[in-house]
């Protein structure tokens, strides 16, 4: 359930503001709940932190944990308002 999964993300950012993994999954868990705008906020700040995380989120959408949605993944994976 996505909004459980933001709460818990919510709460762990809290606790560890700066962590760049705790920013890229709450970018997907918002890529998957339908909500972009969200996304790209979340995923701008793990990408500022550590391009590879770019990477990452590129190979997801093969597995189909993000869509594989070419449009999506480049506004994504660059950061690009929607």
């Amino acid at each position: 359930d996505h909004d459980r999964a933001l709460e818990a993300l919510t709460a762990a950012r809290a606790l560890h503001p700066s962590d760049p993994q705790l920013q890229f999954w709450t970018g997907i868990v918002h890529v998957r709940a339908g909500h972009a705008d969200a996304a790209v906020a979340s995923l701008r700040a793990a990408y500022a932190a550590d391009p590879g995380w770019r990477e990452l989120l590129l190979r997801l959408a093969p597995l189909g944990i993000v869509p594989n949605d070419p449009e999506l993944l480049e506004q994504l994976a660059t950061g690009s308002d929607f």
